[in-house]
């Protein structure tokens, strides 16, 4: 894969965005099931290690700005799932083998890590609880809708399965079109130019995305039965984000009395790139308080 430089204009960009960013994290590379899963690590071992978990057709990169401000006396990890970024596309994908990916990158920053994931990445989170909750401080989920209408999703998935990703002649003009989805995020110019090119790969003829279009048909936000953790777990919605209040409170139920509910205010879905420091805040005081796992659902 050919590196793509990086030379947009980031002028504009707030004090506190350009030192986060400027932090250099240790990049590594780990095999999981005959894949190369790439992954970046920021701060020094300590208390329990974060992993953070990036949404559909996002990667790792999504999490630069936000990753720095946590890495204080901890390790702070973002993994490219596969089919993303840089680690290796797979012949099909599913949420258990992502699962595995994020413990296998737990197995590098240290013990007991907590897990927390945006969008696609917060059902990847559910499952790493849900088969692995006893080796994590906690989880957290990032405005992950709960549930899905089945039929309607079963039909855009097969859409982008066949959709094949638009190769672009300039690095500008891919970049350009950059969104994230919803295309009505409000999001800075600079933020705007950083994530996208950041998204891109270089291939034959021009410029194309980094994901794999076939990453769809995962079924990676359908969740038909959670799986109770035995760790402590978060959700946490945007103000105006893809998790309702109503979806919200239905996944509580189902994983258990203790879960945790909170909401950015003016945020929507993507809170990392709306309410970053918000959002670092609150992962910062659950990540602190989450020092011991302790069951959050016990037999009678």
């Amino acid at each position: 894969m050919t590196v793509v430089a990086h030379s947009y204009d980031l002028d504009a960009a707030p004090d506190w965005f350009t030192r986060a960013t400027a932090v250099e994290p240790e990049l590594g590379t780990v095999d999981v099931d005959g894949a190369r899963i790439s992954y970046r690590v920021w701060g020094q071992p300590g208390g329990n290690p974060v992993i953070l978990i990036h949404g559909g057709a996002a990667n790792a990169r999504w999490w630069d700005h936000v990753a720095p401000l946590l890495s204080d006396g901890r390790r702070v990890a973002a993994l490219d799932l596969s089919g993303h970024g840089h680690s290796d596309h797979r012949s099909s994908y599913r949420r258990s083998r992502w699962a595995d990916e994020v413990m296998a990158v737990a197995g590098i920053v240290g013990p007991r890590p907590v897990v927390v994931g945006h969008s696609l990445g917060g059902f990847v989170a559910l499952e790493t609880a849900g088969h692995y909750g006893s080796e994590l401080a906690g989880t957290v989920v990032v405005d992950s809708p709960a549930r899905t209408v089945r039929p309607v999703f079963d039909a855009e998935r097969e859409r982008r399965m066949r959709r094949k990703l638009r190769v672009y002649e300039s690095e500008g003009a891919i970049v350009a079109r950059f969104r994230p989805d919803p295309e009505d995020t409000p999001l800075p110019r600079y933020l705007r130019n950083y994530l996208g090119s950041r998204s891109i790969r270089e291939t034959s003829g021009g410029f194309t995305w980094q994901f794999d279009p076939a990453i769809s048909m995962a079924g990676g936000m359908i969740v038909d039965e959670v799986v109770p953790p035995s760790c402590p777990l978060a959700l946490i919605r945007g103000e105006r984000g893809m998790l309702s209040r109503e979806m919200s409170r239905a996944l509580a139920d189902e994983i258990g009395p203790d879960t945790i509910e909170l909401e950015i205010p003016d945020s929507g879905h993507h809170i990392m790139l709306e309410q970053p420091q918000a959002l670092a805040a609150v992962l910062e005081t659950l990540s602190r308080n989450w020092s011991i796992c302790r069951p959050t659902n016990t037999a009678e």
